[in-house]
């Protein structure tokens, strides 16, 4: 049998979690970091003000934490999870079966937001998701200020507060 096109995903009608906006519930704690020891990011913590998301963040300072204050977040509906909710969909019967990307349902088909600090002298792209109860940050920051100090990436993992690790 030759295949004249891809099978891929065309939207809600294989993806069910897009049928509806993503819940912002599963986010909605105060996560600490797993690195008690960090000289990084302290603290994230999600809340919704004016009905959306809202996300600050705590670093953690040499002369104690730095609070970078709130700012308002995009959700995002997450695909990466395990299975991405793909199992839960009836495979589509056409020339070919569609693939599903895993055999087991979501684990945590829960949300996914981006959020931007500007701080003047950089910008932090702040973009996090919630794997296996753990949330999973990547920062993206970059250099406002000409001192030619290079663009970074870097993750961290939270755990929720009261959480024991």
């Amino acid at each position: 049998m030759a295949v004249t096109s891809p099978a891929y995903a065309r939207g809600d009608d294989r993806l069910p979690m897009l049928a509806a906006p993503a819940d912002p519930e599963p986010l909605l704690h105060r996560w600490r970091n797993a690195d008690r020891d960090t000289r990084g990011i302290a603290e994230v913590s999600c809340t919704v003000h004016d009905g959306g998301l809202w996300v600050r963040v705590v670093a953690a300072g040499p002369d104690g934490p730095i609070d970078w204050g709130a700012v308002p977040a995009a959700v995002h509906a997450d695909l990466t999870v395990t299975g991405g909710g793909r199992a839960l969909a009836e495979p589509v019967m056409d020339e070919l079966r569609t693939r599903h990307y895993a055999d087991v349902s979501a684990t945590d088909s829960g949300p996914a937001f981006a959020a931007s600090f500007d701080h003047g002298f950089q910008r932090v792209l702040v973009q996090a998701r919630i794997n296996l109860g753990l949330l999973v940050v990547a920062f993206f920051t970059e250099f406002l200020d000409g001192s030619g100090r290079a663009n970074y990436y870097h993750r961290e993992v939270f755990v929720r507060d009261g959480v024991a690790v």
